[in-house]
């Protein structure tokens, strides 16, 4: 039904497209000739004439009207103005900045700014964007979650540029395998790849040492008995340190259910599986955490974290933490002294270790005025110098083949970022993965402040998404 609707929008667009392009072809062509103008005009002009005044002759002059043929060519049409595009993005103008400043600095007439749009969830909802868009006052180019992308297209918020991409030869060999489907839905394109992201353990080298430790946990087991002995305070006067909290970094419940096995859902994005066993066992893991340290404690303790950053394993107060590479920035940024380790994220017994994937798209939104400058903008902002420039400052990946290529060889604090890349499961592309995303989140809370059961919380979170994905599926 979906496919049903685009293909009749498209197609009525295409029949105005032409009718309007003719017009458009015969009004301004490329370079406009000038049209030489022919009109008569009268003019009253003194005349020299010799009369006989008394019988004499004498030169007189008199004004008379005389008809003449003037040619004229009109002025050259004014000198087209500058075009000022508007990229959105979640992220900061600091991260921006030397992306837009190399592109403005090459287009003095195709200027672009920059607009902090933020999102509204974890997996990159933004309400702010979608209603600009759906509402007719759209961004020319708009920096969007990769997990949550189809769903912005299902509900007409980009524009297909299939057309543009194979004008341009910009194809899928030019971006690593795992990030091209990120922005095809139907079978169509609807952006290009921009960076790429995933999670290890990093640890405190400090900490670690003064507690006799010398090596990261490579199970479970091993990490929470870890934990526990390099957490400084207790539930009662509360927490100093703690050695590590599953939900403080960047992992989440979908994170645990892949490390236990779990499968979320069917390949064609058909069926939803979020209440699976091995859910249910990454939940429980969870909650143990929360009954052991306290739910409200651990808030507490996160709240208490100050600064330019908040996180817990920057400012040295958590021995261990599940975060993504682009971390690797805040490090360095806010703790140029913190000695840290990496390592791949330890497992449950029987399970082999992974971690997972995510990334980022850029697209161009529906209704955009100033469509061609905006490709040649998106073209360049997910091409090798806007990757390799944007990635220099946040410490992600790019997806651009040449431009990760050479990133990689400047950066080999990245090598078992791109190690477990290739491996480890990377975020769905279906539209309802938004939604579940976020009452997963909703169901750890409901599990850790006692509201209801793992197998409660699941099955609802289930029913919810499967309810959404037959609601498509019917075209309803």
């Amino acid at each position: 039904m979906e496919g049903q609707k685009r293909i009749s929008r498209r197609n009525l667009l295409r029949l105005s497209g032409v009718a309007a392009g003719g017009a458009l072809l015969a009004a301004c062509g490329s370079t406009p000739t000038p049209q030489v103008v022919e009109k008569v005009v009268t003019q009253q002009v003194e005349k020299v004439v010799t009369q006989l005044v008394a019988g004499t002759p004498q030169i007189i002059k008199e004004t008379v009207a005389v008809e003449k043929v003037v040619t004229a060519t009109p002025p050259p049409p004014a000198p087209k103005g500058k075009v000022e595009l508007q990229l959105w993005s979640p992220g900061t103008e600091e991260e921006w900045g030397p992306v837009l400043k190399k592109w403005n600095d090459a287009h003095p007439d195709v200027q672009c700014r920059y607009v902090f749009t933020p999102g509204s969830s974890s997996v990159g909802t933004n309400p702010k964007f979608l209603a600009a868009t759906l509402g007719g006052n759209p961004p020319d180019v708009f920096h969007h979650d990769g997990s949550s992308y189809s769903t912005s297209v299902v509900i007409n918020a980009f524009l297909q540029i299939d057309d543009l991409a194979q004008k341009d030869s910009i194809t899928s060999d030019l971006y690593w395998d795992r990030f091209w489907p990120k922005v095809v839905w139907d079978k169509k394109l609807w952006g290009l790849p921009f960076t790429a992201d995933d999670r290890c353990l990093y640890w405190n080298k400090t900490m670690f040492e003064e507690a006799g430790i010398s090596e990261p946990p490579k199970t479970l087991d091993e990490l929470d008995v870890l934990a526990e002995k390099l957490t400084k305070g207790d539930r009662q006067s509360g927490y100093k340190v703690l050695g590590f909290i599953p939900w403080i970094g960047n992992w989440y419940l979908p994170g645990w259910g892949w490390l236990f096995g779990a499968k979320m859902w069917e390949e064609n994005g058909q069926k939803s599986l979020l209440n699976a066993p091995e859910m249910v066992e990454a939940l429980k893991y969870e909650a143990k955490y929360a009954d052991k340290y306290g739910i409200e404690e651990v808030a507490s303790f996160s709240k208490s974290i100050a600064g330019e950053t908040t996180d817990p394993f920057t400012t040295s107060n958590m021995a261990m933490e599940l975060n993504g590479n682009w971390m690797l920035g805040s490090f360095a940024k806010y703790a140029p002294d913190l000695k840290y380790g990496m390592a791949t994220p330890p497992a449950p017994a029987g399970k082999e270790s992974l971690t997972w994937v995510s990334g980022w798209c850029c697209g161009l939104p529906r209704g955009g005025k100033h469509v061609p400058e905006a490709w040649e903008l998106l073209k360049y902002v997910c091409g090798e110098e806007g990757q390799t420039i944007y990635c220099n400052v946040v410490a992600t990946l790019p997806t651009y083949k040449t431009a990760a290529d050479a990133f990689l060889k400047s950066h080999p604090e990245q090598d078992l970022f791109v190690k477990l890349l290739a491996t480890g499961p990377i975020e769905p592309v279906f539209p309802e993965w938004a939604q579940a995303w976020d009452l997963l989140i909703a169901a750890e809370q409901d599990v850790f402040y006692g509201r209801k059961t793992p197998e409660q919380a699941l099955d609802d979170c289930n029913a919810k998404v499967q309810a959404a994905i037959d609601a498509r599926l019917s075209g309803a």
